[in-house]
């Protein structure tokens, strides 16, 4: 017998807050939740990026030098990839090991957002459109025109890259740039910021202007409001899903984020 596998419908989707953990810290662009629990945040304007423990205490901190915009860690190799936003043209690499930048590789362009599969980058160029780095020679080509949203995050499921564009749709594409739909809501979703993807295809988006975290369903057909103000966001700017432990961290621009478990 062939085992039947449940996929949750949309309107299934439930969000419980479990933590509040004070960043102390203004201007956050980018956050990371690990699967040990650890959270990184990376703080654009000190060029700081922060280490919390699950209890939301202060582990370390990493000072780079230049602006901190977007993170992606690779667990397996325990690198981080840092982009340096509008003023520099550098995507760093981090050994989170040793705790130092291992070298930093030219892209010739703003970058933000930044995601990794199979020994490539792909990364918001702004202006430049959604760009990828191959790791083998640092080559950097461009996958889809721009212009997309400043300071805003990507994201990577499978074989598709959601991404934000500077009119706030947001757009899913395959890994060669195909689009596959684009949706765009301006009753509840303007200034998006950060994007993330759950089990299944669901889509969360940030929005900075309402305070609001969305979710668009797998096809980009529909939307559901899942967190608000009342919720404690306020200028939400980065989300990341935790997809081995169902978990969503939604950190605002200034001092604070919530963790929130989410329904399967």
């Amino acid at each position: 017998m062939v085992p039947i596998t449940y996929v949750p419908i949309f309107d299934d989707v439930r969000l419980t807050i479990r933590q509040t953990v004070k960043t102390k810290r203004s201007d956050v662009t980018g956050c990371c939740l690990l699967p040990d629990g650890r959270m990184f945040f990376s703080c654009y304007d000190s060029g700081q990026i922060t280490v919390t423990k699950t209890n939301g205490t202060l582990d370390f901190t990493l000072q780079q030098g230049v602006c901190t915009s977007h993170i992606h860690f690779i667990e397996e190799s325990q690198k981080l990839f840092v982009t340096t936003g509008c003023y520099n043209i550098y995507i760093q690499n981090i050994d989170m090991k040793k705790r130092k930048t291992e070298y930093s590789i030219n892209v010739g362009s703003e970058n933000y957002g930044i995601v990794h599969k199979d020994g490539k980058l792909f990364y918001n160029g702004g202006s430049c459109g959604l760009c990828v780095v191959n790791l083998d020679n640092n080559s950097v080509t461009q996958l889809v025109n721009g212009p997309l949203s400043e300071y805003s995050s990507i994201a990577i499921w499978s074989d598709n890259l959601y991404f934000i564009n500077n009119d706030d749709s947001v757009t899913c594409c395959d890994l060669q740039g195909g689009i596959k739909w684009k949706f765009k809501n301006k009753s509840f979703l303007q200034t998006a910021r950060s994007i993330t993807v759950h089990n299944y295809g669901r889509v969360y988006v940030s929005g900075n202007k309402f305070h609001n975290v969305v979710v668009i369903s797998p096809d980009g057909n529909t939307l559901r409001v899942l967190l608000s103000k009342n919720d404690g966001l306020y200028n939400p700017q980065s989300l990341c899903f935790d997809r081995k432990n169902n978990k969503l961290l939604v950190a605002n621009k200034q001092y604070d984020a919530i963790l929130c478990d989410v329904s399967k």
